[in-house]
């Protein structure tokens, strides 16, 4: 993995920055998405149950808990800013090659033709994906989660009726 982030970069950058301000990414993005889906899952699964004593039971007649679009609802907030930030490496990295001895003149007599892309852009475009990975996985548990823990008839007639909407930016804009 080491010798594949090096022959993806500048030559003589170094990397502990960028890699740890990925990492710290990666972890606030999860927390938050885990964070928000608990926050509103546990919210609204309280409503099914009415304690009486030290039992609960639950309640007939109330409408179900949200969809899982509304419940996940800003979720993915911190991983459409990770992708930015890492996509703004691409820029710093560029720069890299611009600043002190000017070696963009270098990189660009090479024959590879793909050599700059390739130390400029390949290693962030794969943090994009493995940061896109992640939601998605994180996503796939929180589904199993709001399946598993929640009664059958507490389950909304199409729980996953605007499942798209988990994905969408345009949401947490408006």
């Amino acid at each position: 993995m080491k010798k594949l982030m090096q022959r993806l970069s500048p030559p003589g950058m170094r990397l502990t920055a960028e890699k740890a301000i990925v990492a710290v990414c990666w972890s606030l993005s999860t927390i938050w998405a885990v964070g928000t889906f608990i926050t509103n899952y546990l919210f609204e699964r309280n409503f099914l149950f009415h304690p009486e004593g030290d039992l609960e039971f639950l309640r007939g007649g109330i409408p179900p808990i949200p969809s899982f679009a509304a419940l996940t609802e800003g979720a993915s907030l911190g991983f459409y800013t990770t992708a930015l930030i890492i996509s703004g490496f691409t820029t710093f990295r560029f720069l890299y090659f611009i600043q002190g001895s000017k070696s963009i003149y270098l990189i660009r007599r090479l024959p590879q033709r793909t050599a700059l892309f390739k130390q400029t852009a390949a290693l962030p475009l794969l943090g994009i994906a493995v940061t896109w990975m992640i939601f998605l996985v994180l996503t796939g548990m929180m589904i199993a989660v709001y399946l598993l823990a929640t009664p059958k008839w507490g389950l909304p007639a199409e729980p996953f009726k605007d499942i798209w909407e988990v994905f969408a930016c345009w949401k947490l804009i408006s």
